[in-house]
């Protein structure tokens, strides 16, 4: 069972980040029907049934269209499928709700934002992410990592403007891509192994790599 429905995340370093106040939207206030639907389903999320969770939990701001937790929770489950621009439109319809709620949810949305290859947008949340007064130590240093890259993408596609480059990550196939998130991808330094991070079951991360079979 769930002990805390509220605050249900995805990422743990966005988890012990600096709580804050609010001032629009108030947990405690959410009727008891679409809370147990919230409950039931942050559980199919736990077992990784996301798909479901969504459902159940669309049902849930259906009965209250202010749940900003249904929302975030809905953008999270939709980030795990990879589902980007659902992610995206869910944590923006949270964070109308109420901004200063919505300011610890920016890594995981700057994190979709960079997944549609929206990288200006990603930094601009990163850096309200970043700029929580208290956020811990973790956390900040998550955020500059996460900023940092999404800013060499950014780099990257100035730096190609004169050609036909466009921003298009591939699935490289169940080979080395699964349903689960995975990212950190590195490349060995004579090109033939690639090694990444892969996170199954919400919180248990574990390094993976994939071997080069050919030359082209």
């Amino acid at each position: 069972m769930i002990s805390n429905p509220i605050k249900f995340l995805f990422l743990l370093l966005v988890s012990s980040a600096f709580i804050g106040a609010h001032a629009q939207y108030f947990p405690e206030k959410v009727a008891k029907k679409p809370m147990a639907l919230y409950r039931q389903g942050l559980e199919k999320a736990n077992d990784g049934n996301f798909k479901e969770g969504i459902q159940i939990l669309e049902s849930a701001v259906k009965l209250d269209p202010k749940f900003a937790d249904a929302y975030l929770s809905i953008a999270g489950m939709h980030g795990e499928l990879k589902n980007y621009r659902a992610s995206i439109e869910n944590y923006n319809k949270a964070r109308l709700i109420d901004t200063a709620y919505f300011r610890d949810y920016n890594l995981p949305y700057a994190i979709n934002l960079a997944g549609m290859g929206d990288f200006a947008a990603a930094i601009t949340a990163i850096d309200h992410f970043i700029n929580i007064p208290g956020l811990n130590e973790k956390s900040r240093l998550a955020g500059e990592y996460r900023k940092r890259s999404f800013q060499f993408g950014l780099d990257y596609a100035k730096n190609k403007a004169n050609s036909d480059y466009k921003f298009e990550p591939r699935n490289l196939g169940e080979t080395v891509n699964s349903q689960f998130s995975e990212y950190f991808p590195t490349l060995t330094i004579d090109g033939t192994e690639l090694v990444f991070t892969r996170r199954v079951g919400n919180s248990n991360e574990d390094f993976y790599s994939a071997s080069r079979n050919d030359t082209t």
